[in-house]
């Protein structure tokens, strides 16, 4: 979750999926060029039969060791909809239809002069 000294708007986004939902790690990977904004797509996944939220605890990059949401970033070509439901499989093995997940709200993330994310979520 971004800081309360970050200007980060974060609305969401559910993707709703009856399967097993559970605790899991990954790492991102580093992206190095200074210059463009990364884009990033954050998946909110909530058990509609339990209300649960499926969360993991970074193990690189910015915020390792703090619990957030499975994402990770948008490839060439793909859309918000499509990195997410793969993101989600890598991450998780929870698969998911790119057509049953919503893009609701994104975050605008300035780390340093280096660091600048634009979060879909």
């Amino acid at each position: 979750m971004p800081s309360s000294s970050s200007n980060a708007l974060l609305i969401g986004c559910i993707a709703a999926a009856a399967s097993g939902v559970g605790v899991f790690a990954w790492s991102q990977r580093r992206h190095k060029s200074p210059g463009r904004p990364k884009v990033g797509v954050g998946i909110i996944l909530q058990d509609p039969l339990t209300d649960r939220i499926v969360m993991g605890i970074r193990m690189g990059s910015h915020g390792a060791g703090t619990w957030h949401w499975p994402g990770g970033h948008l490839e060439n070509g793909e859309s918000p909809q499509e990195t997410a439901a793969r993101e989600l499989l890598e991450e998780t093995g929870i698969a998911v239809h790119p057509s049953s997940i919503r893009v609701l709200g994104f975050t605008n993330d300035v780390f340093d002069q280096r660091k600048h994310y634009v979060t879909l979520e």
